[in-house]
């Protein structure tokens, strides 16, 4: 006969051992869900997807009227924009976030958060893909080509932006330049005492050159102008030269003084 008292303490013990991993696991599974409720989000509320929504759950009343499928559509289309946006920072941002969690730069915290947000670009982009199934027509899948004319107006919208930083950075490149050259300008002018020209009045740079001249000739001695004009006014012509030339004496290393030839004399 067995004796139940026996299997009493190993009962005890199982039951307790269950007891307390069923108390442990659902605890630890509210707290997860607390985390995630309280867990901030990846990316701002979108406001295309609230606009979406509350043009779609509109009341059917005369007042205000059915909202028509064109709006939601664009609607729809514009959510569809935002969603492969987020998804291609979601694609981008996996790599180096994968590197930074190895290395212990991040914590589980962010990984679980993008993780998160990755779930929920997932089910937001089946979730379009469902309502784009429900608006389009019978001779039309729309649901098929929704995705792709929403990069279309993505890509448009990045080259618009890209034009217009480059209209402001070619502005301020302009009005720089205009700074830089009047400046150069009127530092020239300054060193070359010129009276500096009122800015938007035509130049005429033959007076200024006309102008430049006459200062420097102005600087001029009038000693260096004697002096050129008495080289100037006293040309010699070819049969002067050569009597002048036949007129001066050439004097000779041979050429003795008178002492030295009266000594000569003496000797002899």
């Amino acid at each position: 006969m067995i004796n139940l008292t026996t299997l009493i303490p190993p009962i005890l013990y199982i039951v307790i051992i269950v007891g307390s991993m069923a108390t442990f696991s659902s605890l630890y599974r509210k707290r997860k869900a607390q985390a995630a409720a309280s867990m901030e989000p990846w990316f701002p509320q979108s406001l295309s997807r609230d606009i979406y929504l509350t043009l779609l759950h509109l009341p059917d009343t005369p007042n205000p009227p059915k909202i028509p499928d064109s709006v939601l559509r664009a609607a729809l289309l514009r959510r569809a924009t935002d969603v492969i946006q987020k998804a291609i920072v979601i694609r981008q941002s996996k790599g180096p976030l994968q590197a930074l969690l190895q290395k212990g730069s991040v914590g589980d915290d962010t990984w679980s958060q993008f993780l998160k947000a990755e779930q929920d670009i997932d089910a937001e982009i089946k979730e379009v893909a469902e309502d784009a199934m429900a608006l389009s027509n019978q001779n039309q899948q729309w649901a098929q080509f929704i995705f792709q004319s929403a990069a279309e107006m993505l890509t448009n919208e990045r080259l618009r932006t890209k034009l217009e930083e480059q209209n402001v950075k070619s502005q301020e490149w302009s009005e720089w330049w205009g700074k830089r050259n009047e400046k150069v300008r009127s530092e020239f002018l300054a060193s070359e005492g010129v009276e500096e020209i009122g800015q938007g009045t035509s130049v005429n740079p033959a007076a200024v050159f006309t102008g430049l001249v006459e200062k420097k000739a102005g600087n001029v001695s009038d000693e260096d102008g004697v002096l050129v004009e008495a080289e100037v006014t006293s040309p010699t012509t070819p049969k002067e030269s050569k009597s002048s030339n036949k007129s001066t004496p050439i004097a000779t290393p041979t050429s003795t003084p008178s002492g030295s030839v009266r000594k000569k004399k003496g000797r002899k």
